[in-house]
């Protein structure tokens, strides 16, 4: 029986910008010895493909993070809520994705999502990246017919501006937990009661 193959979806992204990245190399260093008419065109082309190619890396090392921070933080959470009495199942897969933890107690379930996000709610140029995060947490929750679908942020921090928005407009739909393990659990332990 073979081993199951490693899940790194940022692999991809990574390849295709470097080879934007040597692509765009070539065709600027190529744009010095080219004919009149082509250094210009060469030039722009190799610019744009650096640029794209920067653009991927960029994106492809932010997925890594992402699946960093779940791999450290997803095994610390599964053994403190078993510890708690919760029944636990880690990447469940939904149609074309995956949940990062499914948890069940008393015939309750939970989707958790797990974000590498070190903000949540404190800065306007990361509304589209929530916004994301919180319609992603809720398909996870209608698929799986869970009772509360939960972000948890193992790694982000509480801003004065995220405290006053959490008093005066707290999140409806989905539970945002930031913070360790071990406040994870004491948030379930209130949402999932009989």
């Amino acid at each position: 029986m073979s081993a199951r193959k490693a899940y790194r979806p940022w692999l991809a992204q990574r390849r295709r910008g470097l080879t934007l990245l040597a692509t765009g190399g070539v065709s600027l260093s190529a744009s010095i010895y080219a004919p009149t008419g082509w250094a210009m065109p060469s030039a722009t082309a190799g610019l744009i493909a650096c640029l794209l190619g920067a653009a991927l890396l960029k994106r492809a090392k932010a997925r890594a993070h992402g699946q960093n921070v779940e791999a450290k933080h997803a095994p610390l959470a599964t053994t403190q809520l078993a510890e708690a009495g919760f029944s636990t199942e880690r990447n469940v897969q939904i149609g074309r994705g995956d949940v990062d933890l499914v948890v069940r107690n008393l015939g309750h379930i939970a989707a958790i999502e797990v974000k590498s996000f070190g903000y949540w709610r404190s800065r306007l140029r990361d509304r589209g990246r929530e916004r994301k995060a919180r319609d992603q947490a809720l398909r996870q929750k209608e698929r799986l017919g869970a009772r509360v679908a939960v972000l948890w942020l193992p790694n982000a921090q509480h801003t004065w501006l995220s405290r006053l928005l959490d008093f005066c407009s707290p999140e409806r739909d989905v539970t945002v937990v930031r913070g360790p393990a071990s406040r994870l659990v004491t948030h379930l332990r209130s949402l999932m009661k009989p």
